[in-house]
């Protein structure tokens, strides 16, 4: 335990020096004349703080009849060599003094502490009237202070209860909070001490708190994301907090998108810590080059503990992101012309000249029909204003000049 010492000039002996403490500790004092072969004094100071004085409980009971109630006790802790003295003083309460449910004449009450002695009790007479006293019992607070060598505990308070004679029993009230968290039962004790003019046979009571509050309910998202996005992630929702852990399973599941092709397949399960509302689930995507629709798949909620399921199925959308590569249109060939043989000559190398005035027909054969090419001196087809080339490109009719 800390100590705090400190030297201070005597008030008396302007001379000498005296010790201040804070705490009970054990002191060694060692003295010399600060040579190497000197002669050391040693002597030991034992210094003791004030005894604790406290109430023993926070109230004591007492029946209307009694006639003086011995049910308050102090104790005293700590150094108990020497005497201390405490007073103990009236404060309030609902009973009324002056002789009409006690008398108070001998408050504020002085108690001594002789040495050795580790306890007190408090005595104040009862007046057992003839008034039928409904309700509540009636109550006497007191508090207790220090007189001499005496420091006050925490307990410096405590409250009488006073119940009307010939009575069985009587009611504890405990006020309970109510809140909003799914939880187990709960438990607690009411335990009896200090019994005056009566023994205890079951000191302990339990009370038992019901939860009142519904399981809470879970749910998870749907979630859409560009296939390149490297993982799609689910949240799995609360809708209020639960005091009890809460877990569930998931698993996926394909749809038009297909585990090992468009995304990795994956099962487990969540746990919710108490007071926990959210958990996620992560999904890896697999990104191909391949132009297609955006797909689907679902991932699924099972066997949830101390919780229901309010939307099992959270579905998962892989938007694509591929462009399509649209093959570029082949030409489409030109028309071979074909020429129509002219009339026999006589000379098959030359062809027979047409008389000014008869025209003459030359037809292009459909597209992908045969060239023929007949045995004409094209040199000598001509006429005015016309070209060969008219004649061998021109645009699948017949030509005439």
């Amino acid at each position: 335990m800390p100590i705090a010492y400190c030297l201070k000039p005597s008030p008396h002996c302007p001379n000498q020096l005296f010790l201040c403490y804070t705490t009970a500790r054990t002191i060694q004092f060692v003295a010399n004349d600060g040579s190497l072969n000197s002669t050391t004094a040693t002597t030991t100071l034992n210094i003791a703080l004030p005894p604790t004085v406290q109430f023993s409980a926070v109230s004591y009971t007492s029946a209307e009849d009694v006639g003086t109630s011995s049910a308050i006790a102090l104790t005293r802790t700590g150094n108990t060599t020497s005497t201390s003295t405490v007073q103990v003083s009236l404060t309030g309460g609902t009973a009324t003094g002056g002789g009409t449910d006690y008398t108070s004449s001998s408050f504020p009450l002085t108690v001594t502490f002789n040495a050795g002695e580790t306890s007190k009790t408090v005595d104040i007479p009862i007046n057992d009237d003839n008034i039928d006293e409904p309700g509540a019992d009636e109550t006497v607070t007191f508090s207790v202070a220090s007189l001499t060598n005496a420091t006050i505990g925490s307990q410096n308070t405590t409250t009488l209860n006073i119940f009307a004679a010939g009575e069985t029993s009587k009611a504890i009230t405990v006020n309970l909070s109510d809140d909003s968290l799914d939880e187990i039962n709960e438990t607690f004790t009411v335990n009896l001490t200090n019994a005056s003019n009566a023994s205890i046979a079951d000191a302990q009571g339990e009370g038992r708190i019901t939860d009142n509050d519904g399981e809470p309910s879970l749910s998870i998202n749907d979630v859409t994301v560009n296939e390149n996005a490297g993982t799609l992630i689910f949240a799995v929702s609360l809708d209020a907090a639960s005091a009890q852990d809460i877990t569930v399973d998931y698993a996926s599941a394909d749809g038009t998108a297909t585990a090992g092709n468009d995304y990795t397949s994956t099962t487990g399960s969540l746990t919710f810590s108490a007071g926990e509302t959210r958990q996620e689930i992560t999904v890896n995507l697999t990104e191909d080059s391949v132009d297609e629709t955006d797909e689907t798949f679902t991932i699924n909620l099972t066997n949830a503990t101390n919780a229901t399921i309010s939307d099992a199925e959270g579905l998962g959308t892989i938007m694509d992101n591929d462009v399509a590569v649209r093959p570029s249109p082949s030409p489409s060939p030109s028309p071979s012309p074909s020429l129509v043989t002219p009339p026999s000559s006589p000379n098959p190398q030359v062809p027979a000249s047409p008389p000014s005035n008869s025209p003459v027909s030359l037809s292009c054969p459909p597209y992908n029909s045969p060239v023929v090419f007949p045995a004409l001196n094209l040199t000598e087809i001509t006429r005015e204003g016309t070209s060969f080339a008219d004649i061998l490109f021109g645009n699948n009719q017949n030509e005439t000049f």
